[in-house]
């Protein structure tokens, strides 16, 4: 229902502020990206696969005049781009499983090409250029993380898991400090970015999870205890105060440590405890969502290019 809403009066605005946008599948003012952001992102939300719609939809707007001359590196077509790529996965559940694959394997491989190009461009020492002016190395880096996690869910979907573990450690080391990472970097020699807790927590939990889908608990279950502590670390870091001052009570693992908790004891058919840490991630959730406010205002203007990946 929240979504309704986001794609209705999206599509309001565009029709406010130029007649006939919707229909041509563009406009002439790139202050609308971020509304055009919302609403396909809307309209993903709202759909079903094969989102056929939005196909067409994403098709119409990319091809409009006002935007085949925009170069390929702008916020908004590299976002849409993306999603056009990704909707590649997708076809009728009534398909022959040799169209499906097909379908999937044109999808890794576009994505992989792009990963590639971004991987080209966040280097410090990549050539500017015009077509590329919109897309520093730092942006660049920012985006070949979110194509090589959407790499990630395209590869898990189809059972590759050799190349999404790849993926994964590839977006591990990059998050390394320069000295941890020059020991294990894959070929490729772009910097890494500082550490981040939750970065960190995050990736290491998405290998645990593709371990636990490949049935390996054991693995899964290292790999969760390395999250669980990076995120203890986060915690320690997070309540320590000045001398004499009382720190806060420490509010126990966040919500992804006791999901994948819960996963794993699921897995391993424990059923009581898993049902108890799924229920407090649920409950810890829905009081997130009813004390933060959903706004698309200047200052949020990167919500969807945030949250699509």
């Amino acid at each position: 229902r929240a979504w309704s809403k986001v794609r209705d009066l999206a599509k309001h605005m565009l029709e406010s502020e130029e007649p006939g946008a919707m229909v041509r599948g563009g406009g002439q003012d790139p202050k609308t990206d971020d509304t055009w952001l919302c609403y396909f992102f809307a309209v993903l939300k709202l759909g079903r696969p094969p989102y056929t719609d939005l196909h067409r939809a994403l098709a119409s707007f990319l091809s409009n005049a006002e935007n085949v001359g925009r170069s390929r590196y702008e916020k908004v077509m590299l976002t849409l781009r993306l999603l056009q790529i990704e909707l590649e996965q997708f076809s009728e559940t009534s398909a022959l499983a040799e169209v499906r694959q097909a379908a999937q394997q044109i999808c890794i491989d576009r994505l992989g090409d792009l990963q590639r190009r971004l991987a080209e461009l966040a280097e410090p020492s990549a050539e500017p250029s015009a077509a590329t002016a919109a897309l520093p190395p730092a942006e660049a880096l920012l985006w070949w993380r979110r194509v090589t996690m959407s790499l990630v869910n395209a590869s898990v979907r189809t059972g590759n898991w050799r190349t999404a573990l790849i993926m994964l450690d590839e977006l591990r080391v990059r998050n390394m400090p320069p000295s941890a990472a020059t020991a294990s970097a894959p070929a490729s020699s772009m910097s890494p970015p500082p550490v981040t807790f939750a970065y960190d927590m995050e990736i290491l939990s998405r290998i645990g999870r593709v371990f636990l889908q490949m049935g390996n608990l054991d693995e899964a279950a290292t790999f969760f205890g390395r999250a669980a502590k990076v995120d203890a670390t986060r915690r320690k870091q997070e309540t320590a105060v000045a001398v004499g001052t009382v720190p806060p009570a420490d509010a126990g693992p966040c919500a992804r440590i006791q999901l994948n908790a819960g996963l794993l004891a699921f897995a391993r058919n424990d059923f009581r405890t898993a049902l108890s840490l799924l229920q407090n991630v649920i409950t810890a959730e829905r009081t997130r969502q009813d004390t933060s406010q959903l706004t698309f205002d200047g200052a949020a203007k990167d919500f969807v290019s945030s949250t699509l990946f």
